[in-house]
């Protein structure tokens, strides 16, 4: 095939565009060939020998003819996780329609966000983006600023930099002092401690325990503040978590501000420690302060109205932030990467601007009005288009109802497990959200002692154990349906060492907008008869409390 023919078109030419729709149509083909609504993998081999694959690649001498590539397109969709109503590993959304045509306008586009002169496009969606954002946030869009970024590690990132620059002026140019610190929760994602690798030192990052609702203690994290300005440390960075990865915690973000406001007055600070929101899971509940709660609209029954009000107190507080990350790549249901970062104040943004002498290839050309040195990236993915897209075509109302949908499911598994296999316990049970994190027991004894933490770090060990085996089977049998783990849902504190250990859970995150009420029996139904097959190779016996006094 000629090398020449395999752009499109310069002119709008009718045949070169048939012909691309032609090839996209093919991919469409074969992927949905690949699809079973009943299942939450692509029909195909699961596992790859990737040191197979190794040898066997190579680049041909001449290219291969259009059927080759798509050959190998289908290889790759094979099975692969689909975001059928039987997915619910992780925040693996399923892509809507319009953010799939956001994207591909970006791609046709060849958008590169870095400046407007180079995308016009990109910048455009960026800045209507933002400002719709800032506008629901509690934001003033006229003051606020931000940009797309390649996660919600980027947009902890980009806080960290500010930070720093705002605790220690000048670091950027002469280097970071060693008495800056960064406060997070134990239960906070790791980005953070990625993020100070550059710099601070992950020893320089203190983490604060949870409460029972997996937030963020305050009184913990005020007195280790105090320590560390009497000590003669600078605080870079508080980082507050708007929808913990696992539990969906939601730290008190108006409080964290409070102290932070407390102790700039009380020790006569001479900066205010900068504040992000990290919201990349729970931030878009933020469509929720715009709920009329009372007339309830959406007619949502009382426990998720009572859920979706308790949510929306807490990520409600996160306007209070001086910078916020909100991924739409997961529950906004665009492609990934799709994160958004965003500042209270603009003016933030220049604390970390390029200065236009250092690059003078595009910068300092002196045209175009949108040129965002201020990123840590150069070139910059057009992502804020499909953001766009879902802003427009769903509106607030469409946000409310796929998101407020995933919490009404989410509280009938839990009320149904609760009936059908009370041994499967929900950790997260203070949480409200799309996830549920499960731990199964032998008995009930063992639940009401982790319950009250009465139970020793052996015992919590050995439970670990049991339940690795439970999301072992489940991964086994993933292509069925296809559920989550993780080794640290929350922390118990031991009844004999009094220390904190992680323990294990299943995460069941209900994500897809083909799941319905009638799908939750069958999957309790499935999580129960696992527990059952786990508990028939053990000879277990059902004990209750009751039954032991």
């Amino acid at each position: 095939m000629d090398v020449y023919s395999l752009f499109p078109s310069a002119g709008g030419e009718a045949e070169k565009r048939k012909f691309f729709l032609e090839q996209i149509e093919k991919l469409l083909c074969n992927i949905d060939a690949r699809k079973d609504p009943e299942l939450a993998i692509l029909d195909g081999p699961i596992e790859r020998n990737y040191s197979k694959l190794i040898d066997e690649s190579k680049v041909p001498e001449k290219g291969q003819d259009l059927e080759t590539l798509h050959q190998y397109l289908d290889q790759f969709a094979a099975g692969n996780p689909y975001s059928t109503k039987y997915l619910m590993f992780n925040a693996d959304c399923l892509p809507s329609i319009p953010s799939l045509l956001g994207m591909l306008t970006a791609a046709l586009l060849n958008s590169n966000a870095i400046w407007d002169i180079s995308s016009p496009a990109a910048a455009e969606a960026e800045v209507r983006t933002i400002a719709m954002m800032a506008d629901i946030i509690g934001y003033n869009p006229r003051l606020a600023s931000g940009y797309f970024t390649y996660g919600g590690q980027g947009g902890i990132f980009s806080g960290l930099r500010i930070g720093i620059e705002k605790a220690a002026p000048g670091s950027r140019v002469n280097g970071i002092p060693n008495n800056l610190y960064c406060f997070t929760s134990k239960l906070a994602h790791f980005s953070l401690y990625k993020a100070v690798e550059t710099g601070i030192g992950t020893e320089k990052v203190i983490s604060i325990s949870t409460n029972k609702d997996n937030s963020m203690n305050l009184n913990e994290l005020k007195e280790r503040m105090c320590e560390v300005i009497e000590n003669g440390g600078k605080i870079a960075l508080v980082l507050a978590t708007a929808g913990t990865t696992d539990a969906f915690g939601i730290d008190d973000v108006r409080g964290i501000k409070k102290i932070i406001d407390d102790l700039v007055q009380t020790y006569k600070l001479d900066y205010v420690p900068h504040l992000h929101a990290d919201g990349a899971m729970g931030g878009l509940y933020i469509f929720f302060t715009k709920y009329d709660f009372d007339k309830n609209p959406l007619q949502f029954n009382f426990r998720t109205l009572q859920a979706l009000r308790k949510i929306t107190e807490r990520i409600s507080g996160i306007k209070e932030a001086d910078s916020i990350s909100i991924d739409f790549h997961k529950l906004g249901q665009t492609p990934y990467n799709n994160s958004l970062f965003m500042v209270k104040d603009s003016r933030d943004l220049n604390l970390v601007n390029l200065k236009l002498d250092l690059c003078p290839y595009i910068g300092e050309k002196g045209y175009g009005d949108y040129f965002t040195g201020y990123t840590f990236e150069c070139s910059r993915m057009a992502s804020a288009i499909a953001a766009f897209a879902n802003l427009i075509t769903f509106g607030i109302e469409g946000f409310q109802k796929i998101l407020g949908n995933y919490v009404n499911l989410t509280v009938k598994l839990r009320e149904q497990l609760k009936t059908k296999c009370p041994l499967i316990k929900i950790v997260n049970h203070k949480n409200y959200g799309p996830i549920s994190l499960l731990r199964i027991y032998n008995n009930e004894v063992e639940a009401v002692n982790e319950l009250k933490n009465r139970a020793k770090k052996e015992e919590i060990i050995k439970i670990n154990k049991l339940n690795e085996e439970f999301y072992s089977l489940l991964r086994e049998n993933r292509r069925r349906m296809m559920f989550g783990d993780t080794k640290k849902c929350a922390l118990l504190t031991a009844h004999d060492t009094k220390e904190q250990i992680p323990i294990n859970g299943t995460k069941a995150f209900i994500i897809s907008p083909y799941t319905t009420i009638e799908d939750i029996d069958e999957i309790t139904t499935y999580l129960k008869n696992t527990y059952q097959q786990l508990m028939a190779t053990k000879n277990q016996k059902y004990i209750t409390v009751d039954s032991v006094g």
